[in-house]
């Protein structure tokens, strides 16, 4: 069994009358990546500053690395390294300069220096830009800047808000790379982000929606093993057919992906293709498929006021 580096159990916050998180309970493994996905204030990133010890919950309890978070901030603050959705390099400083800032910040052994930037420049391979101005950098070289700089502290855990938004496909796909190759080396990896074909690289996933989480478990094994049936309709005319299958089912949810409909079905009943046909004309295919991470997203947070309890 995984060593657990961070656990949490009945964790509630509140900012005024708003309701950020709910009873959220969750326990993470090393060398593992844990993805959480959601809506804008879901309480993704409440939650990771809470394990993070920058926000104390007003209810619940929590330990990372076994440590309290309430009472040992100080010795989680030492082995977990942040890379927060808008991560403030010095624009201004070379490359070079910005990790040698970071160096300095963490009160790292000046003997460790020359050692510690050879690791990172192998790491990030940055090393022929060091002299580069961070603000002249591209968007996917500056994402491997401040991962480079939030590992300067060798860390055991890192937590991730967002960190490839607004990054070119190519630029994540080194990216993950990166915390692939983190992950092989014993390190913990929290991450949010809105790319669910990025959730589903990820060793776990929580789904959350107004601070409670809606689902949870292996990314394959979730989309899998949903219980609501899904089909997909193409149609000549998609909008259109949307709309009239929408006003005839009742008991279904219809969504767009691109330019094809999925439908959930919330009941037993079983989509006719006669009946599609007949609704939105003969040049119409459907077909039973196996959810997307999308389709289970977009159904659970269409669905949640209408459930009670969520798992």
């Amino acid at each position: 069994m995984s060593e657990e580096v961070i656990h949490l159990e009945n964790i509630s916050k509140k900012y005024d009358n708003i309701v950020a998180l709910d009873r959220v309970s969750l326990s993470i493994s090393r060398s593992s990546i844990v993805g959480f996905i959601g809506p804008d204030g879901a309480g993704k990133s409440t939650l990771m500053k809470i394990i993070l010890t920058l926000e104390s919950a007003d209810e619940g309890s929590g330990t990372v690395l076994g440590k309290s978070i309430e009472m040992e901030k100080r010795a989680i603050r030492r082995h977990i390294g942040y890379m927060p959705e808008v991560f403030s390099l010095y624009t201004d400083l070379s490359v070079e300069e910005n990790l040698k800032f970071f160096f300095q910040i963490y009160k790292i052994p000046k003997s460790l220096y020359d050692e510690r930037m050879r690791m990172l420049y192998a790491f990030n391979r940055l090393e022929n830009f060091k002299n580069t101005q961070a603000g002249h950098l591209s968007g996917g070289m500056k994402q491997k800047l401040a991962l480079s700089c939030a590992l300067m502290h060798d860390p055991q855990i890192l937590v991730l808000d967002e960190p490839t938004t607004g990054v070119d496909p190519v630029s994540r796909a080194e990216f993950w790379k990166m915390l692939n190759q983190l992950k092989s080396g014993g390190k913990t990896i929290l991450i949010s982000t809105p790319y669910l074909d990025e959730a589903m690289q990820c060793d776990y996933i929580y789904l959350f929606h107004q601070g409670r989480i809606l689902k949870q478990g292996l990314p394959d094994r979730i989309t899998s093993e949903y219980e609501t049936p899904f089909y997909q309709i193409e149609t000549g005319n998609p909008i259109s057919t949307m709309k009239k299958l929408q006003r005839s089912y009742r008991n279904a949810r219809f969504y767009l992906i691109g330019t094809t409909i999925h439908c959930a079905i919330r009941t037993n009943a079983e989509l006719s293709l006669q009946e599609i046909r007949e609704i939105a004309g003969s040049e119409v295919s459907i077909e039973k498929i196996t959810p997307t991470l999308e389709d289970i997203s977009l159904d659970l947070l269409e669905r949640f006021g209408e459930i009670d309890d969520v798992k």
